[in-house]
């Protein structure tokens, strides 16, 4: 996120030619310095006109360039596209699922941390939900997160789907919502067990959230851009929000890993961007949960053409409705309303439709993992 702006300057230097006539007489010196400052200023403006243009079409195309093709990247294929991936078709039954991670800490970076990417082309990273979060207190923010890691009421898992040796390769890394599998805690040597929760499977064996492009060389780890879904606390309610243009970064820890028991993973970096009505429409959904407020349709629109949002409905009234029903976490999401409909779009600052108005809030966050092993797909009953 930019927190100061930057100002250039560019200065232009054109050199003029001057020509000498024949001096033989007075008259035709005359003759000569009319003829030579026409010719000169015909030369002088010609010259001048062309480098003064080429010089400017160059700084300012070369500047316009840096400045403005900042192109968001589009989310991956999902089930049901043209170029759907393949594991889409594919049945789960005796499914082998690829060697995989399982998150232990997970930590929403504060602006002070200086994480964790640079999306807009600024040389600076961007994490403006951070600073969002810092207002509403991020040390709370993610101390809920370990809580619910420690719990296991929060179980990420990372499959890393195609890497078949621990050397060097491509793959895919899928993120799973998971549920612990006949473990009672995150051990760090590796073989976590786990199985997978339906709910975040697209079709088939594909994952609704994923990042591709995946590499590893030298014990280091790097894929993206994707689309993941992280479970953030926001205004005391838990909100899932979905983070595309998705990036990670990790180091293998080769002592606690192998293909059998997991990959172990050590200074993890996850950042992206959530567009504001991603987070709207995350509002939204768990506000429709709150039948306390007797508020009917969603609690906030949003204009996407202008990036502005209103709440909706008697906020007092229903505020008050379930402070009475001791719905704690419906009070807090509709008396922030307000704070929430005009504070978040002061801090957009990634553009994600490249129409030239930021829309969303980038995201940075650090990760370690234990390795794991995916056992294979919850039953809807632990749901």
């Amino acid at each position: 996120m930019r927190n100061s702006f930057k100002f250039g300057v560019a200065l232009a230097l054109v050199a003029g030619l001057a020509a000498c006539g024949d001096d033989s007489t007075p008259a035709t010196n005359n003759a000569n310095n009319t003829t030579n400052n026409t010719t000169n200023n015909t030369t002088n403006n010609t010259t001048n006109n062309t480098t003064n243009n080429t010089t400017n079409n160059t700084t300012n195309n070369s500047t316009n360039n840096t400045t403005n093709n900042v192109t968001s990247p589009a989310d991956p294929a999902k089930c049901g596209d043209a170029d759907e991936p393949a594991r889409c078709a594919v049945s789960p039954e005796g499914y082998t699922w690829g060697t995989a991670s399982l998150i232990n800490s997970f930590v929403v970076a504060s602006e002070e941390d200086d994480c964790c990417f640079d999306f807009n082309n600024d040389n600076t990273n961007d994490n403006a939900l951070g600073a969002v979060l810092a207002l509403v207190g991020l040390d709370s923010v993610n101390q809920s997160i370990a809580d619910s890691i420690a719990s296991g009421s929060l179980a990420l898992a990372l499959e890393h789907d195609g890497l078949d040796n621990l050397d060097s390769g491509d793959f895919t890394v899928n993120f799973w919502l998971s549920k612990w599998d006949g473990i009672t805690e995150i051990d760090p040597a590796g073989n976590n067990t786990v199985l997978i929760d339906p709910l975040s499977i697209d079709a088939g064996v594909q994952p609704k959230a994923y990042v591709p492009n995946g590499t590893l060389a030298a014990n280091k780890i790097a894929a993206g851009p994707g689309k993941i879904v992280i479970n953030i606390e926001l205004f005391g309610s838990e909100l899932a929000l979905a983070i595309s243009g998705a990036q990670l970064t990790a180091n293998v820890d080769a002592a606690n890993s192998d293909l059998t028991t997991g990959v172990a993973l050590t200074s993890g970096k996850i950042g992206g961007y959530v567009k504001v009505s991603d987070i709207i429409d995350a509002v939204n959904v768990f506000a429709a949960t709150c039948t306390c407020s007797g508020l009917t349709g969603d609690l906030v629109t949003y204009d996407e053409a202008t990036t502005s949002a209103t709440c909706n409905g008697d906020l007092t009234a229903a505020q008050t409705a379930c402070e009475t029903a001791g719905e704690d976490s419906c009070v807090s999401i509709i008396s922030n309303c307000g704070l929430l409909t005009q504070g978040l779009p002061l801090f957009t600052d990634i553009d994600s439709d490249n129409d030239g108005t930021p829309d969303a809030l980038s995201l940075g966050a650090t990760f370690t993992a234990a390795g794991a092993k995916i056992n294979g797909i919850a039953p809807a009953a632990m749901q």
